[in-house]
C-alpha cells in the first residue's frame, strides 16, 4: 500500500528519549602496556593505561592519536603505536581506576503516550494517531514496561495542561536510574519567526493554528521539560509534520556489542523524529508510517547489529530511518539526534524486563532466521519466474518479427509461379498431341 500524507498536515507526535553510542572502529592494543592521555599529545596528563589484547571504543582520530571511551565514561587519547587496526576497529584501554559494576544498570521504565485524532477545532484530523498510541502502549508492555507506569492520553484527555501535568508526574516520581519513553501522536506545525528561523509546535486537543502561541506546546518547552525529569535515560520519538525542528540531524551508525551496564553508563536524552523540518509525515495501513516501523523495531526487527537480545536506541533509530526513507524514496527522512549525555537507551536486554526467557529469545531468533530464509527463497523464486517470463516474451517477439519475412517469401514465390503461366508437355519431352475431333457430317 502506498503511504500518503496525514491529514491536517501532520501525522504522529512521538516523543521518545533515546541514548546512543557512535560506532567505533576496533583497535587492538599490541604493546604490553601504554598510557592513555587526556588530550591528543604527550604533554597531556595520563588518565589510564592500555594492556596487550584489550579493546575499547574509538570516538575520533586526530593525527596519530585515537580518541577512546573508557569504561568509566571518561574520554582519553591513545597513540597509534600502541594499537593496530582490526576488522571492526575497537581499542583496548584499561582506566587508571577500576570501572564500577552495576548489578542493575537500568532502573524502572516509565512512559507517557499521547494520541489525538479528534481535535476540537481543527478542520482536518489525523486518521490513526489514537491507534498508534494504543499500539505503542501494547508494544511497551510486551517488552516489560509495567502498565501502571504508562500514562495514556487520548483525544479529549490530551489537553495541553494534561500533557504538562504528565511531565510533572514523571518529574516527581522517576528516580535518577530510571528510563522514560514518551510518545505523542497528533498534529504539529511550524511558525516563521520575524527574527529569522522557525519554531516547531506540538498541538494538543484544544489547540489551533490561529492561536498557536496560546494553545500550542513549543518544541523548546518540550526539551526543557525533558531536562527536568530526574530519570537517567530518556528517549523522544516524534511522528509529526515538521518535527525535524526538534533536533539537529545525526546519522544512526552501527555499534558493536557491549555490556548493558556500559550502554547505560551515563545520563542522556535523545530524539527520533518522523521527518525533517519541511517534511510531512505519512500514514500507511492503519498507522503512521513512522510509528508502524517503530513498532516493528520494538518487536525485534531492529535488534540486528548484532541480534543478541539487546535492543538499543541506535539499532532502533537505524532501522526506522532506513525503512521510512526507502519506502518514501527520500520524501520522509526521520531524524535521530542526541540532546545530551553518553551511552544508549536500552529497550530490551536479558534481566531488565524484556518479557522473554532465554529459551523464548532463542525460539524467536530461530523463527526470525527461518523467516529470513523463506524470504530469501521467495525472492529467488520470484526472480526465476521473472526470468522465465522474460524469456517466453522474448521468444514470442522473435516469432512475431519472423512472420513478415516469411510472408514476403511466400508472396514472392507465388508471384513467380503466376508470371510463368501453365506449362504444356512438349514433343521433346516425349509427349504427343491428339488431332482435333472431326466435325460431324451433315444429314443426308
Amino acid at each position: 500500500m502506498k503511504p500518503f500524507p496525514r491529514v491536517a498536515g501532520c501525522s504522529i507526535l512521538g516523543v521518545i528519549f533515546l541514548a546512543s553510542a557512535l560506532f567505533a572502529r576496533s583497535l587492538t592494543v599490541r604493546v604490553g602496556r601504554g598510557n592513555v592521555r587526556s588530550g591528543p599529545g604527550d604533554t597531556h596528563d595520563v588518565i589510564g593505561k592500555v594492556r596487550r589484547g584489550q579493546k575499547f571504543d574509538v570516538e575520533a582520530r586526530q593525527g596519530d592519536w585515537f580518541k577512546v571511551l573508557l569504561e568509566t565514561g571518561q574520554e582519553g587519547w591513545a597513540f597509534k603505536s600502541l594499537v593496530e587496526v582490526s576488522g571492526k576497529r575497537s581499542i583496548g584501554v584499561v582506566p587508571a581506576g577500576s570501572a564500577p559494576s552495576a548489578a542493575r544498570p537500568c532502573g524502572d521504565p516509565w512512559a507517557l503516550v499521547v494520541g489525538i485524532n479528534r481535535y476540537r477545532k481543527q478542520p482536518l484530523r489525523p486518521n490513526y494517531a489514537v491507534n498508534d498510541a494504543r499500539s505503542v502502549v501494547s508494544a511497551l508492555v510486551k517488552i516489560g514496561f509495567p502498565r501502571n507506569r504508562i500514562t495514556l492520553l487520548e483525544d479529549d484527555k490530551a489537553t495541553g495542561l494534561a500533557v504538562r501535568r504528565a511531565f510533572d508526574h514523571l518529574r516527581l516520581n522517576t528516580k535518577p536510574g530510571d528510563r522514560v519513553f514518551i510518545f505523542f501522536a497528533g498534529h504539529g506545525t511550524t511558525l516563521d519567526l520575524l527574527s529569522g528561523g522557525r519554531m516547531g509546535y506540538l498541538i494538543p486537543v484544544e489547540g489551533t493554528v490561529e492561536a498557536l502561541l496560546a494553545t500550542g506546546i513549543p518544541m523548546n518547552q518540550v526539551r526543557d521539560m525533558a531536562r527536568a525529569i530526574p530519570a537517567k535515560h530518556g528517549f523522544f520519538a516524534i511522528d509529526v509534520c515538521f518535527s525535524g525542528l526538534m533536533a539537529p540531524r545525526e546519522t544512526p551508525k552501527p555499534y558493536r556489542a557491549e555490556t548493558v551496564s556500559r550502554l547505560a553508563r551515563g545520563r542522556l536524552r535523545q530524539v527520533l523524529t518522523a521527518g525533517d523540518r519541511d517534511q510531512r509525515a505519512r500514514e500507511e495501513a492503519g498507522h503512521g508510517l513512522f510509528t508502524r516501523r517503530l513498532l516493528e523495531g520494538l518487536d525485534g526487527e531492529a535488534d540486528a547489529s548484532p541480534r543478541d537480545g539487546v535492543l538499543a536506541a541506535m539499532e532502533l533509530a537505524a532501522y526506522v530511518q532506513g525503512q521510512v526513507t526507502a519506502i518514501t524514496q527520500g520524501k520522509q527522512t526521520p531524524i535521530f539526534a542526541k540532546r545530551e549525555g553518553v551511552g544508549q537507551f536500552v529497550f530490551t536486554a536479558p534481566g531488565i524486563g524484556d518479557g522473554a526467557s532465554a529459551r523464548e529469545r532463542e525460539d524467536l531468533a530461530g523463527m526470525r532466521a527461518k523467516l529470513a530464509e523463506k524470504r530469501k527463497k521467495l525472492a529467488a523464486d520470484k526472480a526465476r519466474l521473472e526470468r522465465e517470463r522474460l524469456a517466453a516474451e522474448e521468444a514470442r517477439i522473435d516469432a512475431e518479427q519472423r512472420k513478415p519475412e516469411e510472408e514476403r517469401k511466400r508472396l514472392a514465390a507465388l508471384k513467380k509461379n503466376v508470371g510463368a503461366g501453365p506449362s504444356l508437355p512438349s514433343a521433346e519431352a516425349g509427349g504427343t498431341r491428339s488431332p482435333p475431333p472431326a466435325s460431324p457430317s451433315p444429314p443426308a
